[in-house]
């Protein structure tokens, strides 16, 4: 936890997990409450401690949550259902061509466009990439590939 987040919130979290009387819903409610409460609604940056942040930008495996990253990556799998994509171009910490693997794979497997397609955004990174990710992201989950723009109109800064 001290590796990832910031004091404050790295003390908070775990006695979370350890209130064995709280719901997976009330523990995410809290977390979620901390995290507002710290500032994380105008940037993730303020829950996580600056090496972190410094390691992602450079996608330094040095540090041991990059490393976690790198360590777990996954892209030889066949989606069981409609998935879409998104990969930020500019971020060091997850290479986009992540995705680019992860597609091509998919596509060798017989997996078509009507299945999994893949978004590339411009001018972001792993950090300022979230907000516009996870618009496609609800776009997607209320109208399927018919909600995403073939050039999303949305790219960072």
């Amino acid at each position: 936890m001290t590796d990832t987040f910031s004091a404050s919130f790295a003390k908070f979290v775990p006695g979370v997990f350890d209130d064995r009387s709280l719901s997976d819903e009330a523990r995410g409610t809290r977390i979620g409450r901390k995290a507002l409460g710290l500032g994380a609604i105008l940037s993730i940056r303020r829950l996580l401690r600056p090496e972190l942040v410094r390691a992602l930008r450079e996608g330094d495996g040095s540090h041991p949550v990059v490393r976690l990253f790198a360590r777990h990556s996954i892209v030889d799998w066949t989606p069981a259902r409609p998935t879409l994509l998104v990969a930020n171009r500019g971020d060091r910490l997850v290479f986009e061509g992540n995705a680019d693997v992860a597609l091509r794979k998919a596509r060798e497997r017989g997996e078509g466009p009507d299945r999994i397609r893949l978004v590339k955004l411009s001018g972001v990174d792993h950090l300022t990439g979230q907000s516009p990710s996870v618009e496609l992201a609800a776009r997607f989950f209320d109208g399927g590939f018919a909600a995403i723009p073939a050039k999303p109109e949305r790219t960072g800064r």
